[in-house]
């Protein structure tokens, strides 16, 4: 009999097995934004091995086999998605209330795990005051050379702030202190007060990576943003 004109009980087990492996994924692919094409492919894959569950007879018809092979291939699929989407998964981070040390430690551990990290801070904590899309993040990847590289992202809005941008500082700075070269630009972003400024440093070896990392979370708390006061009368 077909697997779909069973009763559930009456199923066999890997018959239960195929049915709660494509569900799960399904559900998994719904979730949040399709950051990567994978997952709508994957999506397709368990849609059809679904479909192919139900028009087969799992103990007389000799095309079961295609089904544990299917299952087989789209449980592997599934695991090494999974994997990068987790490698991509943005980290938020509170600069100003975790200890220098604990962020670092934060950052490390997802480098060795995944090869990469990314922590993002939005200083919106007022919808009333908010700024849009206003926020400092730091990316963190290892290199095919076993060195890394920083990536700082900020979005900075002078109609709003007195103080300067935190990669301000960090530029004129990190040159000093250390023997890298930065790279960096700015574009004017969707307002004509706010600017989205990217710094990157390529070639850390291991051994600098905490320093750098410090130095930059240092400057960070260091230099809170300070709103302007806006006269209302």
């Amino acid at each position: 009999m077909e697997t779909f004109k069973k009763y559930y009980e009456n199923l066999g087990s890997k018959e239960k097995e195929v049915i709660a492996l494509c569900k799960e994924i399904i559900l998994w692919t719904r979730k949040g934004t399709l950051l990567f094409p994978e997952k709508s492919n994957l999506r397709s894959e368990a849609t059809k091995l679904y479909e192919m569950l139900g028009q087969i007879d799992m103990v007389n018809d000799d095309r079961y086999y295609k089904i544990y092979e299917q299952s087989e291939i789209l449980a592997k699929n599934y695991e090494i998605l999974k994997e990068k989407a987790e490698k991509a998964k943005e980290f938020p981070i509170d600069f100003m209330s975790e200890k220098t040390e604990e962020i670092i430690e934060k950052i490390q551990q997802r480098v060795k795990n995944f090869g990469a990290f990314y922590g993002k801070q939005d200083w919106i904590t007022d919808e009333k005051e908010s700024a849009y899309g206003d926020h400092i993040g730091i990316r963190v990847k290892k290199m095919n050379d076993f060195k890394y590289k920083i990536h700082i992202n900020e979005l900075w809005d002078f109609g709003i702030y007195e103080s300067k941008p935190h990669t301000y500082r960090f530029v004129s700075g990190f040159e000093k202190k250390f023997d890298f070269k930065t790279k960096s630009y700015r574009r004017l972003h969707d307002y004509a007060s706010a600017y989205e400024f990217d710094i990157s440093v390529k070639g850390i070896p291991k051994s600098k990576l905490e320093s750098i990392l410090g130095f930059a979370i240092n400057i960070i708390k260091s230099t809170p943003r300070v709103r302007k006061k806006i006269n209302l009368e």
